[in-house]
């Protein structure tokens, strides 16, 4: 292949996340020629509203995707955990990068921790997930709603009205933020269960696009993707989207000694009240090396919160 036209959003983390495929892509092909289309998607149109009111976190997408099955564009570049359950039948997701760090992080004004922010502190988060678990930590809370790429929502945190944020880990590292990591509060696992496949960057392209697979088959990072798998296969089984207040966490265990095994741990939240409460699970899984057996791992949480 000697040219390939990639769709992605024009905001500075998607822009950051694209270049990074370009920078793959380009080590393996040094003579391949890329074009780069920003492409507006209904999400960010919609900037100042409430997603699940008007679509759900698949309007980051819509015109991407649009432009795909136009042959406008080759491939598109996206957070994987803003891709909905149900993907368009003639589209697919083949390849993932390498999982940056999936946490969540608490910023606070003053660089004070969660569980020390006194009665009615205002914490700003659009996210149901969060807005649980953050409840279940001190439900003296205030939670607001907060929109806007993460340079915005630093931003009206600096300009007042809230005293505190919570924001994904991974997009601040890729930006360099690091001042900002260092003053504030890297969230546990068992603290704030992260969206599912949250920090995974993922490449789409047409199904019947010959060859594009195995084009991008290099940059595929193979327990990356088994995570994502198990992961929307749990978020499946609870038929979770962007007002589910669910979120779902795969992991590589170490091998234990003298077994061949590959075992894999999953973290499961589901807060059925929306405001409180929560299931978790750590299961392990024998044959966690393969795609089917990660998925199976991730329908049985989901079956395990469904019943519970």
């Amino acid at each position: 292949m000697e040219r390939v036209r990639i769709g992605t959003r024009g905001s500075l983390l998607a822009m950051t996340q694209t270049n990074m495929v370009v920078e793959l892509l380009q080590r393996h092909w040094p003579q391949l020629e890329v074009e780069i289309h920003q492409i507006k998607t209904s999400g960010d149109i919609l900037y100042n509203q409430n997603l699940a009111l008007v679509g759900g976190k698949g309007l980051f997408l819509k015109e991407i995707e649009e432009a795909l099955l136009a042959d406008q564009v080759d491939i598109a570049v996206h957070s994987m955990k803003d891709v909905p359950v149900d993907v368009h039948p003639d589209l697919e997701f083949s390849c993932c990068l390498e999982r940056e760090d999936p946490r969540d992080i608490f910023i606070s004004r003053n660089g004070a921790k969660l569980e020390d922010m006194p009665a009615g502190s205002v914490i700003g988060t659009c996210s149901t997930r969060r807005r649980a678990q953050l409840l279940r930590i001190n439900s003296e809370l205030q939670v607001v709603p907060l929109r806007g790429n993460v340079n915005t929502r630093l931003g009206k945190l600096q300009a007042g009205g809230m005293d505190g944020i919570v924001l994904a880990l991974a997009g601040l590292k890729r930006l360099g933020l690091q001042e900002v990591i260092n003053n504030a509060q890297i969230m546990g696992l068992d603290q704030m269960t992260p969206a599912v496949t949250q920090g995974i960057i993922t490449i789409e392209h047409r199904r019947n696009d010959a060859g594009m697979a195995a084009f991008l088959a290099p940059l595929n990072h193979g327990p990356s993707m088994l995570r994502a798998q198990a992961e929307r296969a749990y978020m499946e089984i609870v038929q979770g989207n962007c007002t589910t207040p669910a979120a779902g966490h795969a992991e590589f265990m170490p091998k234990e000694s003298g077994s061949s095994a590959t075992l894999m741990r999953f973290y499961a939240m589901y807060a059925g009240d929306k405001t409180s409460g929560e299931y978790k699970y750590v299961l392990h899984s024998g044959e966690g090396g393969a795609i089917e057996a990660a998925r199976a791992l991730g329908r049985q949480a989901g079956r395990m919160v469904l019943n519970a």
